[in-house]
This record gives C-alpha cells, sequence and structure tokens, in this order.
C-alpha cells in the first residue's frame, strides 16, 4: 500500500474511532437524563395546589383535533383533569369541520367537566400549509392567557404535567452537558417547554410496534440527549408550551418571507398571514364567517402564529425562531412527565417507512448537516465506524493483522456486542420513560423484533427520502424546497427517479 494511502486509511479510522465515541457518549447522556429526569417519580409542583405564596400564572391549553384518533377521549381528559387552580387555566379545543369525528367526542368532554373553563371552536382558517397551524388560528386567538400550553390530540399526559411544566418554563434555562466543559445557558430565560413522546398503545400490526420502539428509544434518547448538549434546538410538536408575547416579538425576518417568491418557486405555498398588516385592535366576532373575517384573525390576533404555515414542520421552525437571535430564548424538557403519544394502528410497515420517510425529507432543509449525519449515529453504521476504528488503531498494532476466519470472527463479536449493548441502552431508555413500568404482556413479546426491525430500516429509509423531496401528507403531494417551506405538486408529475412517496 502507498504511504499516501496508509496515511489516509489511517486518518479516517481515527475520525471513525472518534465519532463512534461520540455517538456512545451521546447515547449513554440520553440514557443518564432519561433516568435523572423520569425513572423516579418527580415531586409534585406546589402549582398544583391554590395553596402557594406566589399566584400561579393563567394558562390557555389548546388542542388542534381532526379526526377520531387512537384513545382520543382520555387523552382530552387529561388536558380537564390538571392538577392546576381551576380559575387560572382553560381549554380551547379546535376542530377541524362540524362534519369532523372529533366533534362529538369534544362535546362529550366538554360536558363531563363543567367546572373547567372551556370552548369547542369549529372550522379551520388557512393560514399556509401546515393543517396543524390552519386548526389552531383561532383557539390561539381565542386564548385568554399569555402561556399556551399546544397539545397533539394522540397525547395523554399526567395530572401534574402542567403545573411542573409551568415550574419548567419559570425557571432559569438549564446549564448544556457535559458539564466539565463549561458553558453557560441558552439564553437568559426559558421560552419554551417541551415533553419528550413515549410511544404507547401501538395495535398488533409490525408497524405499530415498529413506531412504538422507534420514539420510546432511538427517538428519546438522542432527543434527551441533543436537548442536554444544547448546541441547537431541537424540539418535537406533541406538547409544547411557550408564551404568546414571546412569538410576537419574532421578526419577520426569521421567515425570509417573499410574496413574489411564487415566480422563483412554482406553486410554492404561502400563507395570508404577510399579506399586510391590519390594526390589531379592529373589533372582529369570534364565530366568523366570510373570508374577510378569516383574513382578520390571520392578520392580527393570530398572525404570530399563522406566520408558521408556511412550514411542514412548525414546531421545530417555532422552537428555533424563539432559540435563535434576536430572542435567544432557552428550552427546557419538562421533568417528571412524558407525552404518551397513542401510536394507533400503523398497519403495515410501508405505512411506517412513509411516515419516517416524510418527516426526514422534510428535516433535511431546516437541519441539513444533523440529517447528512443520522445515519452515522445509528447502531449498525456506527458499530462499522467502530470496528474500523478499532482494528487499525487497537487491534492491529497491538496483536498485527487479522486473517481469514479469525478476521470475521473478532468481527462479528465486537458488532453483537455493540448491537447488544445499544439494544441494553433503548431498553433502559425505555424503563426510565415508563417509570419502571414494565411492557403489558401483549406488547412485550413484539418488542424485540420490533426493535430489531426498526435498527435495520433505519438506513435503507434514510437513503429512500434523500433520493427524493416529495411527500404525501393527509392526501395531498407536496415537495419540499431548499427553505423548507413546501410546493404543491400536481396530480400528473412524477416523483425523482420513479421513487413514490
Amino acid at each position: 500500500m502507498p504511504p499516501w494511502l496508509a496515511f489516509l486509511c489511517n486518518l479516517l479510522a481515527l475520525v471513525a474511532l472518534g465519532w463512534f465515541i461520540a455517538v456512545w457518549a451521546l447515547c449513554l447522556l440520553g440514557w443518564q437524563v432519561a433516568y435523572k429526569l423520569f425513572a423516579n417519580p418527580y415531586p409534585r409542583s406546589p402549582l398544583s395546589s391554590a395553596q402557594t405564596e406566589e399566584p400561579a400564572p393563567s394558562v390557555s391549553i389548546l388542542r388542534p383535533l381532526a379526526g377520531l384518533d387512537c384513545n382520543l377521549y382520555t387523552n382530552l381528559c387529561s388536558s380537564f383533569e390538571q392538577h392546576y387552580p381551576v380559575d387560572l387555566f382553560e381549554v380551547i379545543l379546535g376542530v377541524r369541520s362540524e362534519h369532523d369525528q372529533a366533534l362529538s367526542v369534544a362535546r362529550q368532554v366538554v360536558a363531563q367537566y363543567p367546572h373547567i373553563h372551556s370552548h369547542i371552536v369549529v372550522g379551520d382558517v388557512e393560514a399556509g400549509v401546515n393543517p396543524k397551524i390552519n386548526n389552531l388560528v383561532r383557539p390561539y386567538a381565542l386564548a385568554k392567557h399569555d402561556l399556551v400550553w399546544v397539545v397533539d390530540s394522540q397525547v395523554w399526559l399526567s395530572p401534574h404535567a402542567l403545573g411542573r411544566a409551568v415550574d419548567a418554563l419559570l425557571a432559569k434555562p438549564p446549564v448544556p452537558k457535559p458539564q466539565c466543559i463549561y458553558r453557560t445557558p441558552h439564553g437568559s430565560r426559558t421560552g419554551l417547554v417541551h415533553h419528550v413522546p413515549l410511544g404507547v398503545l401501538p395495535a398488533n400490526t409490525w408497524g405499530s410496534h415498529i413506531e412504538r420502539a422507534f420514539l420510546s428509544t432511538s427517538h428519546a434518547k438522542m432527543y434527551l440527549a441533543i436537548n442536554a448538549v444544547g448546541i441547537d434546538s431541537c424540539v418535537m410538536g406533541k406538547s409544547n408550551m411557550y408564551r404568546k408575547s414571546d412569538l410576537d416579538r419574532v421578526p419577520d425576518a426569521f421567515f425570509a418571507y417573499n410574496a413574489d417568491s411564487a415566480s422563483d418557486e412554482q406553486h410554492m405555498i404561502g400563507s395570508r398571514a404577510f399579506d399586510g398588516e391590519q390594526d390589531a385592535d379592529d373589533p372582529f366576532v369570534l364565530e366568523m364567517t366570510t373570508k374577510k373575517e378569516e383574513n382578520d384573525v390571520v392578520r392580527t390576533k393570530s398572525r404570530a402564529l399563522a406566520r408558521f404555515g408556511i412550514y411542514l414542520a412548525e414546531d421545530n421552525m417555532l422552537a428555533l425562531s424563539l432559540w435563535r437571535k434576536p430572542l435567544e430564548l432557552g428550552h427546557r424538557i419538562a421533568p417528571g412527565d412524558v407525552a404518551h403519544v397513542a401510536v394507533g394502528d400503523i398497519q403495515t410497515v410501508m405505512e411506517y417507512a412513509k411516515r419516517r420517510m416524510r418527516w426526514i425529507r422534510v428535516r433535511r432543509h431546516m437541519v441539513p448537516e444533523a440529517t447528512y449525519l443520522e445515519p452515522f449515529t445509528e447502531s449498525l453504521v456506527a458499530g462499522l465506524c467502530g470496528w474500523f476504528g478499532i482494528y487499525s488503531w487497537l487491534l492491529h498494532p497491538i496483536i498485527g493483522p487479522l486473517h481469514g476466519g479469525l478476521h470475521c470472527g473478532a468481527f462479528f463479536a465486537f458488532y453483537l456486542a455493540n448491537l447488544a449493548a445499544w439494544y441494553w441502552i433503548d431498553l433502559g431508555v425505555l424503563s426510565s420513560l415508563r417509570c419502571g413500568a414494565p411492557l403489558p404482556d401483549a406488547e412485550r413479546k413484539y418488542f424485540l423484533g420490533a426493535w430489531c426491525m426498526r435498527e435495520l430500516l433505519a438506513f435503507p429509509i434514510w437513503a429512500w427520502a434523500m433520493l427524493g423531496s416529495t411527500v404525501t401528507w393527509r392526501g395531498k403531494r407536496y415537495r419540499i424546497l431548499t427553505n423548507a417551506r413546501a410546493a404543491h405538486v400536481p396530480s400528473d408529475v412524477h416523483t425523482e427517479y420513479g421513487i413514490d412517496d
């Protein structure tokens, strides 16, 4: 081997070894954070009782609804059963239309809790491409309080979640880890609190169990680790709490919105929130029936939120807007509570793969560096990197080159040990998120197989996502643009490389 090639191989092996160590450090950090925040019962917030020295802040809980989601009734009831002074929070349920199946469930829940201040708002307002933002426009305008807590319809949270989330929002931003490398907290105060998702209630299909395994192990582990390191924002929008007054301060420059950009990107979807501002004090009725009245709420009371309707992944972009300049507000993961996400019926493995592919394609233009590195954080690829580095820098210099069966045996021993350790860490994360509670017997028999299939599918799904830019969401096809926005895809246009989305 020429000297230059040997030098290059050794350099690549050193990089691979360093990467393997860094990935394992993140895995262990995610496990440690999960254990610290969730493995043991967390103290009840003093705000959960009316007997507090300082008055508790008032909160508006917003729950966007569209369709009959798994466990919907129980999920909605959890918002009404919060241990928090009843005169200091309200619940606003936003239903897509009067024909939506969720409406009857919403009415049943509201009727069951007459002592809780609540509203049902029927009818979306088109603010952009994102259906969740379209659903939230009117509830957001109706919310009386500065603190808003947006919780997806698939999510159930414990009765103490509201008090502990408010505590976290009022606390100072966390000190980034590892603490041996001193870094100051991001920002002077906390601007957003979010809950780590935990997959629950999967149907008896492999697609559902793989999704549950993904949410509860690999995703949760890296989600906790990345937020603990605190280099940049990393937020999933299943359960987020923030201040309306902070969202008002996000400048339009953050969106880099150009009303004439449709000429450059054909079919790009804009938002009426940027069509021009009106006097925010202009009166308007809550039961809006005309287009003019819809425009009014998008451009006035809900404009701060409606602007995020230009993105499919509004949760990440909203969190980024609070994290980055000029606001530079910290984020906190709510301790003691997880967002129990009802996985429901994902009928096929292909359906699971399409869900994961869709969000990888969206993330590629929001956080491109992290998305391109993503496969190297997975167990199978990281294990290959680890073997390359360890063999080149440890085994080969100490015991010399390995040949034939001895080399294969050493490789498989290392690779299987790495996978076993990875699985053990993921089980630890799952156990912590469940506060030590074991999986139900009906679900336990699926878990190992679902975990293995998740790990095997991770790289193929990522590669599939990299080969295209179109996604299908709620029956509509979109093309993800380089500015993280979306454009309509006409029905007669074929996807890239003949690979459907």
